[in-house]
């Protein structure tokens, strides 16, 4: 039979069999359906190394992006080394959650029943998704389809960009290859104990930059194998429950609680005989979260009372709480029971001296003259404490200076020549002394009248604090032509002069001169008291 494809040369006759003209047809029906079909066998640049060739053995055929899970390769080592080698090829099949997760690949290109195309099995592709929270951040096939994945808060495809919304046939960029497990917060809702076999309901949990917080996204938790102890969920009293860490697996497709608690303090609810089981009223949380929980208990030990305060813990190989009693507490420095019989801080006995209760289980510094107490730190109150003659600044107390004070390097100081007055001058760095001068002099540490200096005409010094008249002088007086004799004051000298009248010198019962008097003789025996003339001078007879 002739070859309905051979090739003509120029100018031979040209005779298109049936069968060629038929094939020309199809190649262009199939190149138009390609162009106009999502589903067109293009050939894009992939640059990323985990492109392989997979055979689809679904049973129907698959369009471009659709997902198929890795069954095996088409050539194991035992039916051909060298293909094995040289080329990975796959067989696709309908994904099995069990079987699939995280092992199956995203097709480039439209593959029928059978046939072999490329596919992404690590790298990035575009993918449709079937979206269940708007917040899901990872992808994982999803059990019997081939169309999308299907969005969780872990998987073995982290979605890089998705559309908006939830529901099916969501557009998306993902990137396909091993994510290791995230450790994610979960708040308890049930209970969740080691040995559970079914789940409990849990709150994911999300981190706000302060704190960790509800979603509004609920989780089956289970324990595995490695779990121990207790989480202890939500009361009517209280809604809060024990927030633990927690992972998904990829494996399982199973949220998993890695560890609850397995020590507690809490009271006997009735009468425990050693080695029986019985309730004890547990007190778990703390601040908001704090609520009581009653728990099933054993008792291999010793016997327990009602309302007695014990310690439970959890068994790991019994799984089961056991209880231990716990030794009577001795009140003493510091510790009391309040109205509930709890052991709580004695406040008041704690506070030693500059300290006071705060609330109800602190203490504080007792702020008083000159303390301060500011949220970071006590604090001298230095404008508080600084009296007459000192200054206070931020933290510091210093002294004031001003007349006669100078504040220098090595302390404070006198200025003695700042205080200096009239009559005084300074006598060394600390010291002042009287500037003796006309008619004063020095008497070992005493500031006596020196009347030697006093005594000018007519007078004489006669003790170190008096002055006489000089009889010699006054002899020589012609009395009937003088009028008047007087003291004068000539710098620092007393004077007696005379006038043309007879005189004499009028004193009082003290002997101190008051006057003068003429035409009455003169009595020569007469003195002028300089200390009587002057109270204020201090005389020291010697």
């Amino acid at each position: 039979m002739p070859d309905p494809f051979h090739k003509v040369q120029s100018g031979q006759p040209l005779a298109i069999p049936a069968a060629a003209f038929n094939a020309f047809i199809d190649a262009a029906e199939d190149f138009r359906r390609r162009q106009q079909s999502r589903l067109q066998e293009s050939q894009p640049h992939w640059p990323q190394a985990g492109i392989v060739r997979v055979k689809n053995a679904s049973g129907t055929a698959r369009e471009r992006f659709e997902v198929l899970g890795v069954d095996r390769p088409i050539f194991t080592p035992s039916d051909n080394l060298a293909t094995f080698q040289n080329e990975v090829l796959l067989v696709g099949v309908q994904p099995v959650r069990e079987d699939h997760a995280g092992r199956f690949v995203v097709l480039l290109e439209p593959l029928g029943a059978g046939q072999i195309g490329r596919a992404v099995v690590s790298g990035v592709c575009p993918v449709q998704l079937s979206v269940t929270e708007e917040s899901d951040t990872f992808a994982e096939i999803e059990d019997g389809t081939c169309h999308s994945l299907k969005s969780a808060g872990s998987g073995s495809a982290t979605i890089l960009w998705k559309e908006p919304g939830t529901g099916a046939h969501k557009w998306g960029v993902v990137r396909l290859g091993p994510v290791p497990p995230i450790i994610r917060k979960a708040e308890m809702i049930d209970r969740l104990q080691q040995g559970d076999t079914g789940p409990a309901q849990a709150w994911l949990l999300e981190f706000d930059g302060t704190g960790w917080i509800r979603t509004d996204k609920k989780i089956d938790l289970y324990g595995d194998q490695g779990f121990r102890g207790v989480a202890f969920g939500r009361t009517d009293a209280v809604d809060s429950g024990d927030k633990i860490d927690v992972y998904y697996s990829l494996e399982a497709l199973q949220w998993y609680g890695v560890v609850g608690g397995w020590y507690f303090h809490g009271n006997v609810v009735a009468d425990i005989a050693v080695g029986q089981a019985g309730q004890v009223k547990l007190n778990v949380g703390a601040g908001s979260d704090a609520r009581e929980i009653t728990v099933d208990a054993f008792s291999p030990y010793t016997a327990v009372k009602a309302n007695d305060l014990v310690a439970v813990n959890w068994n790991t190989f019994s799984v089961h709480w056991d209880i231990e009693k716990i030794s009577e507490v001795k009140l003493g420095c510091g510790l009391k029971r309040d109205e509930d019989d709890k052991l709580i801080v004695d406040q008041e006995v704690l506070a030693g001296p500059g300290l006071v209760p705060f609330e109800h289980c602190g203490l504080a510094v007792g702020a008083g003259c000159g303390i301060v107490v500011e949220p970071d730190a006590v604090r001298i109150d230095a404008a508080a404490i600084a009296g007459p003659g000192l200054v206070g600044s931020t933290c510091q107390v210093a002294v004031l200076p001003g007349c006669g004070i100078a504040v220098g390097e090595t302390g404070v100081r006198f200025q003695p020549t700042d205080v200096a007055g009239p009559g005084l001058i300074a006598d060394g760095t600390c010291g002042l002394r009287v500037l003796a001068g006309c008619g004063l002099t020095f008497f070992g540490n005493l500031l006596d009248v020196n009347p030697h200096d006093l005594a000018g005409e007519g007078l004489v010094a006669e003790s170190p604090c008096r002055l006489a008249i000089d009889t010699d002088v006054v002899s020589a007086f012609t009395f009937s032509a003088v009028t008047n004799v007087q003291l004068a004051i000539a710098g620092c000298t007393l004077t007696l002069s005379k006038t043309v009248t007879p005189f004499n010198l009028l004193t009082n019962a003290a002997g101190v001169v008051v006057g003068f008097e003429a035409g009455i003789p003169f009595t020569t025996q007469q003195t002028v008291d300089l200390c009587a003339c002057r109270p204020d001078y201090d005389c020291y007879p010697s």
